[in-house]
C-alpha cells in the first residue's frame, strides 16, 4: 500500500514541519497569529 515514492513524501513533509516548529519562537515575532 505504502510505496517508497510514498514514503519519501511524508518524510518531506515531516522534517519540513519539525523545521518549522525549531523556528516557531522566531516566527512568532512576525506572525503572532500563527
Amino acid at each position: 500500500m505504502f510505496s517508497s515514492f510514498n514514503v519519501l513524501i511524508i518524510l518531506r513533509g515531516f522534517f519540513r514541519l519539525k523545521k518549522w516548529f525549531n523556528i516557531d519562537s522566531e516566527l512568532a515575532f512576525f506572525f503572532p497569529e500563527k
